[in-house]
């Protein structure tokens, strides 16, 4: 867990979440939504949802798949699903890893603006 909270941050039962404007308002006027996990979790979906069970509380949270922008992992006991990673970028939505030590060590990015 995080002691500090940048301005904008707003704190809910494990999960942290601020609003970012992605691309110009001209062309993509949707706010997307960043997660920040970092307390043990299980990452799964279902019907275009994004389901969060908290393992330290039991509790069960859902977040629709097409309103997230960034996804932080920042706890070395969360589990993700391969259909959740699939439908995130497909949705172009980044995901970042932690390590231990809280910094970033990767980041999963869609292919649809690359070519290969």
């Amino acid at each position: 867990m995080i002691a500090f909270l940048p301005a904008g941050w707003k704190e809910s039962k494990n999960i942290f979440s601020i609003a970012a404007l992605y691309g110009d308002k001209s062309t993509n006027p949707m706010i997307k939504r960043t997660l920040y996990f970092g307390n043990p979790a299980y990452l799964k979906t279902t019907n275009e949802q994004l389901v969060i069970e908290m393992h330290d509380t039991g509790e069960t949270k859902t977040a629709p798949i097409e309103d997230i922008g960034l996804l932080i992992l920042d706890h070395q006991q969360i589990t993700i699903t391969q259909a959740l990673m699939a439908k995130l970028l497909a949705n172009n939505t980044a995901v970042i890893a932690c390590d231990h030590t809280h910094h970033p060590t990767g980041m999963w990015l869609s292919l649809d603006w690359h070519t290969l």
